[in-house]
């Protein structure tokens, strides 16, 4: 009955609120949607849901609760409503499965579900995961007789060119007695 389904959700707020354990959360939200499948607020708790199972570490069911905020359309408005709407939890759904692929390193999909999400961490994520960049440590040292390594990471960058210097640091520090701004120094 709709009051039935209204005093559920009251109390799933009221967990909510007094900050609960996510486990008591996500009992209180499957409860509902076993129970309630019609109810206008079925978009609100299968949000519910999701942000319980991605605190508790649940990836599959956070994912599989997001997929559902993604593409269903659901009842929001009147029980009437034939064809349904968006959630409007849907941007935060696709933040949700992102941040999965993300942690799965499906970068590709990651960046796709961070576009359609667009908020500022997301567009964030996206610049640092498609923008072009590398890192290369200052100054490397090796033993005498040893191969000299470089450790080089790169992102988004198909081939590097490099130029590697010898540098004796006794005659470079005979030369210019400060050595602070070593990588500054042109060689």
């Amino acid at each position: 009955s709709p009051n039935a389904a209204q005093t559920h959700v009251r109390n799933l707020e009221n967990v909510r609120m007094m900050e609960s354990s996510d486990e008591l959360l996500v009992r209180e939200c499957e409860s509902f949607l076993s129970r309630f499948p019609q109810s206008r607020d079925l978009h609100a708790v299968v949000a519910e849901s999701m942000r319980g199972y991605y605190a508790l570490g649940q990836a599959d069911k956070a994912y599989a609760a997001a997929a559902r905020l993604a593409n269903e359309h659901f009842k929001i408005n009147s029980q009437f409503d034939r064809e349904g709407t968006w959630s409007p939890h849907r941007p935060e759904a696709w933040l949700v499965m992102a941040r999965i692929h993300h942690a799965r390193g499906e970068l590709d999909r990651a960046v796709e579900l961070y576009r359609l999400n667009g908020s500022v961490e997301a567009r964030e994520i996206v610049a640092f995961l498609t923008e072009p960049g590398f890192e290369l440590e200052d100054i490397a040292r090796s033993a005498v007789g040893v191969k000299p390594e470089l450790k080089l990471r790169t992102r988004n960058v198909k081939q590097v060119a490099l130029k590697a210097h010898r540098v004796d640091l006794m005659t470079l520090l005979a030369v210019k007695k400060d050595l602070r701004d070593v990588t500054a120094i042109n060689l």
